[in-house]
């Protein structure tokens, strides 16, 4: 009997040793794309940046997006600040924000969102849209342009008087 009770203690062991795992490996340390201040963009970069909104929670305390560059497997988890505002510094290209994620209880909930975006090489700061998104059993995201907010949200963040920024919105991918 005894041997019985330690076999089930190490299959139990073994889940949550696999389960502590696979959540490392959902939230690991990505590469950094957050900006501290436009001084500290590497050269070739670009800072993007825009909103996002979920519309039916109290606030957005837990909430990350994912972004990937198109075709690449490796996507970056983004937490949200209490702002909603989202800013990085990217290499110019095509990305996808892929999905969301959001504590629910004592576990994790989250939908797909896949908006593509572009980031252009000819400028310093791209807005890419307002993402308002609506949590529940099925999930809808809606882009909106509400640059003037956040470049001012933005500003203020990184304590910058000027900044030069082109509009290029997010596409959400129609399946």
């Amino acid at each position: 009997m005894s041997f019985l009770r330690t076999s089930k203690k190490k299959r139990l062991m073994a889940k949550v040793l696999m389960s502590s795992l696979f959540c490392l490996a959902l939230f690991a340390c990505a590469p950094a794309i957050s900006v501290k201040d436009i001084k500290s963009i590497p050269p070739n970069e670009v800072l993007v940046f825009g909103e996002l909104i979920a519309t039916n929670i109290k606030d957005n305390k837990g909430l990350s997006i994912f972004i990937k560059e198109e075709g690449s497997q490796d996507e970056i988890r983004w937490p949200m600040k209490g702002d909603n505002l989202f800013y990085w510094h990217l290499k110019p290209g095509k990305y996808i924000i892929t999905t969301f994620t959001r504590p629910i209880g004592t576990g994790i909930g989250g939908g797909r969102i896949w908006a593509k975006f572009e980031v252009p090489r000819d400028c310093e700061a791209v807005y890419v849209g307002t993402l308002k998104v609506t949590l529940g059993g099925i999930s809808s995201v809606t882009i909106h342009d509400d640059m003037d907010r956040a470049l001012e949200k933005l500003k203020e963040r990184l304590s910058v008087t000027e900044l030069p920024v082109k509009k290029n919105l997010i596409r959400k991918e129609t399946f």
